[in-house]
């Protein structure tokens, strides 16, 4: 039997920070392990109704530093972007 495979959920620059809830029950249904938030760290999990108790989060200051972490650790890879002008 073949190992399973993680899959994780990059976002970058939330706009608005209550998006992370919606995010996290999306990710739980389609079975993502964990989710990469990248640039803003007050992000609200409110709305996940739960999700986030089946998801790791794990954040990042740069791009360049979730890079070197997902090199590092090999998982399949779903991302999402959410751009906000700056």
């Amino acid at each position: 039997m073949a190992a399973a495979v993680e899959s994780v959920v990059v976002v970058h620059n939330v706009a608005k920070r209550h998006n992370v809830g919606t995010l996290a029950r999306s990710a739980t249904a389609f079975g993502v392990a964990e989710v990469v938030v990248v640039g803003r760290r007050d992000v609200s999990a409110f709305g996940s109704h739960g999700a986030t108790s089946h998801l790791r989060f794990r954040h990042f200051a740069s791009l360049a530093l979730a890079r070197a972490y997902l090199k590092a650790s090999k998982p399949s890879l779903f991302w999402s972007s959410n751009p906000s002008p700056r």
